[in-house]
């Protein structure tokens, strides 16, 4: 096991590469289609792999189309969040949220990210692209090292059950 990708920086098998993962380093990304249930992944002898989704957190659409924002990450799968009003950057700062959309001038997106860089705790990133899968849910890997059970996966569920 090396600590480099993954959930909690722990992987092995698929963990630290899914489906959402690699494309994310390309400069042209066709994210494949994840479904929204556990998906069991082949791995390594002795190990259980499975891949789910999750919304990542509320993801904040700041226009120009706040509405048609929303709707696009409602279709992935996602937690849009709306204001009526302009968020300030005041309200940047504090808001509790995964992500913030900005699809219109340079200078206002300029605005929007220093006030995100202002935040304390976890980075939360503008994104200024087309919106996929990528950006609105969370790949979670649950790996099982099966081999002190010999290999047998169901048998470990029984002892942790």
């Amino acid at each position: 096991s090396q600590p480099f990708g993954g959930e909690g920086l722990s992987g092995t098998g698929p963990k630290a590469g899914g489906p959402m993962y690699m494309p994310r380093f390309a400069a042209s990304v066709d994210y494949p289609d994840i479904p929204p249930v556990p998906v069991d992944l082949p791995g390594p002898t002795g190990e259980s792999n499975r891949l789910s989704t999750h919304p990542r957190g509320a993801i904040l659409c700041l226009g120009p189309d706040k509405q048609a924002q929303a709707d696009t990450v409602l279709d992935l799968g996602g937690t849009p969040m709306v204001h009526d009003d302009d968020v300030s950057g005041e309200e940047l700062q504090t808001l509790q949220i995964a992500a913030a959309l900005w699809h219109g001038d340079a200078d206002r997106a300029r605005h929007i990210e220093r006030a995100l860089a202002k935040r304390t705790g976890a980075i939360v990133p503008l994104i200024t692209e087309p919106l996929n899968e990528g950006h609105v849910l969370h790949e979670r890997h649950i790996c099982i090292d099966t081999t002190a059970a010999g290999g047998n996966a169901a048998l470990l569920a029984e002892v942790g059950g």
